[in-house]
């Protein structure tokens, strides 16, 4: 008798170990999922800050090439103006320069 309740014991015992063993086990799983859960929103949060900077840049880079572009602009119409200012100012001596010559040679 002593033996089978000392073997009912023991197989009581293991029983009760495996399953403390089965939570401890399914603790560990439970616990590496969240850990991995975790680690992928911390790689998404990180790529999607990432992309944000590259759009960010982007924007300014546009922006300096906008800029830029105006500001070539600007200097191509004023370039322009001098020098239409300068022909404009050049066939008034040439005019000049024939009316004078004209009167001289009559």
């Amino acid at each position: 008798m002593k033996i089978q309740e000392g073997i009912a014991t023991e197989v009581i015992a293991r029983e009760i170990l495996e399953e403390r063993k089965e939570k401890e086990l399914q603790l560990v799983e439970n616990n590496i999922a969240l850990e991995l859960n975790v680690a992928k929103q911390e790689r998404k949060e990180t790529a999607q800050e990432a992309l944000r900077k590259v759009d960010e840049k982007i924007q300014a880079v546009k922006l300096d090439v906008i800029t830029e572009e105006r500001e070539r602009i600007e200097e191509i119409e004023r370039q322009h103006r001098i020098i239409s200012d300068q022909v404009v100012s050049f066939e008034k001596e040439l005019n000049e320069e024939k009316r004078i010559r004209y009167k001289n040679s009559s």
